[in-house]
């Protein structure tokens, strides 16, 4: 990138760092985690919840929208269309750039419109566009899993994957992936060579080591799997068309699954018995039980928590939510 242009981006970074601290200062509260919060939490507030003029709850952000918004504004033109339009590429690969560093930028200036008015578009819909519109052309490595360090800096990957839905990282650096799509479950080291693995399988969007070396297999078209350390199925649980996307182990031996199309969260017993009364929650993705006896539930349209008694504590809407950790 040429000179000139890198001390503009520069500058354009600073100018959005100082604003994006105004904005900070000055929101009022609410977060998904508590919506009785009283100011910015930097772990649980997102950055689009500083764009919004009003809060959730109807506390008004209007200092903080404004100078939120400005940052963005300056971060976008001043930084990242320059940057867009400066990519190392060659050929037609170089003006693909560029057309999609525009779109991207068009589709960013768009979230600040959408959320300061509150128009009555999909924030989600527009925030993937702009994300892959500008991320795609650089990002894109071919179907793998990475692992990236705190700066964003690629440390390892595993490529020749199809699909691969979910991965584990294991105390001792190995690394359970569902490759979904060669249907299959398996474990790598750091050297990246397979020294496990569990194929035909019905397409597995999740694996889990559990604490006593045995591995969770959920497959999207089949059952939820339990297999020990010489790959012999001692659990199951037939799931069929309710299309499960996750499970968990329960560290009372029962297990937790999300069933996507099923629209519930079930929890069975050693026997594959119900062993509570399902959690009715429409397009369930994902689940986990907290060590408080409150569940954690991502669905198409939401997240929430229960509480132990399957009391409603907090919910927040969104878009195809696949996955919630703790």
């Amino acid at each position: 990138m040429p000179q000139r242009c890198t001390q503009v981006s520069r500058i354009a970074v600073l100018i959005f760092v100082a604003l994006w601290m105004v904005a900070m200062s000055s929101y009022p509260g609410w977060n998904a985690f508590d919506s009785h919060s009283v100011g910015h939490d930097v772990l649980r507030n997102f950055l689009c919840d500083l764009l919004a003029a009003t809060t959730p709850d109807g506390r008004s952000n209007l200092v903080g929208s404004t100078a939120m918004n400005a940052g963005v504004v300056v971060l976008v033109l001043g930084a990242l269309l320059p940057l867009w339009w400066q990519v190392p590429l060659r050929g037609p690969w170089r003006c693909t750039s560029r057309v999609l560093g525009v779109v991207a930028a068009i589709f960013s200036l768009t979230i600040c419109v959408q959320q300061a008015f509150a128009l009555a578009i999909s924030h989600n819909t527009v925030t993937l566009s702009a994300a892959a519109a500008g991320l795609v052309p650089t990002t894109y490595t071919g179907k793998c899993v990475r692992e990236l360090d705190g700066g964003g800096k690629e440390v390892w990957k595993f490529a020749d994957l199809e699909d691969p839905y979910y991965a584990q990282r294991l105390p001792d650096g190995h690394t359970v992936i569902s490759d979904a799509g060669h249907s299959r479950v398996i474990e790598v080291d750091r050297a990246g060579k397979v020294v496990w693995e569990r194929t035909e399988l019905k397409r597995p969007v999740a694996a889990v080591r559990i604490p006593d070396g045995h591995t969770l297999i959920v497959e999207q078209e089949g059952n939820v799997l339990e297999l020990d350390e010489q790959n012999n199925v001692i659990w199951q649980a037939e799931v069929g068309t309710a299309r499960a996307m996750r499970a968990e182990r329960l560290n009372n031996g029962n297990t937790l699954i999300a069933e996507h199309v099923g629209n519930q969260v079930v929890e069975l017993g050693p026997g594959a018995q119900e062993a509570a009364k399902p959690i009715e929650v429409q397009g369930a993705q994902a689940v986990l039980r907290r060590r408080d006896g409150h569940t954690l539930i991502a669905a198409t349209t939401h997240w929430l928590e229960l509480d132990a008694t399957g009391k409603e504590v907090w919910r927040r809407k969104g878009q195809y939510a696949v996955g919630i950790f703790w």
